[in-house]
């Protein structure tokens, strides 16, 4: 029988976590509402699979990493109102690059 090739890693990632997003698996806050799929689920899972961003930020260096690194944790956030959007974090990374080539 033939067997699937073995998944690559881009050199120096680290193993998926697998860490899906709290209101993935019915995150509820104190009141009892509970947070619904969106694309703020996504960005969860984008910044908390070591294949996808993780590898970009594993891959850089000094302030690059560290400027990742800050992006993944607000991207990170439990609350989903507390993460920025794709565009957001997008803007974010402009904003620091313009800062970055301002000095």
């Amino acid at each position: 029988t033939r067997r699937p090739a073995p998944a690559r890693r881009l050199r120096g990632a680290r193993a998926p976590t697998g860490r899906g997003a709290p209101e993935a698996v019915g995150y509820c806050t104190a009141n009892r509402t509970c947070a619904a799929l969106s694309a703020k689920t996504h960005v969860f899972d984008f910044a908390n699979r070591a294949w996808i961003l993780g590898a970009v930020r594993d891959a850089a260096t000094g302030p690059e990493a560290d400027a990742l690194a800050a992006l993944m944790a607000r991207m990170s956030a439990p609350d989903p109102d507390d993460r920025p959007t794709f565009a957001g974090a997008l803007a974010l990374l402009d904003r620091w690059n313009a800062s970055r080539q301002g000095s």
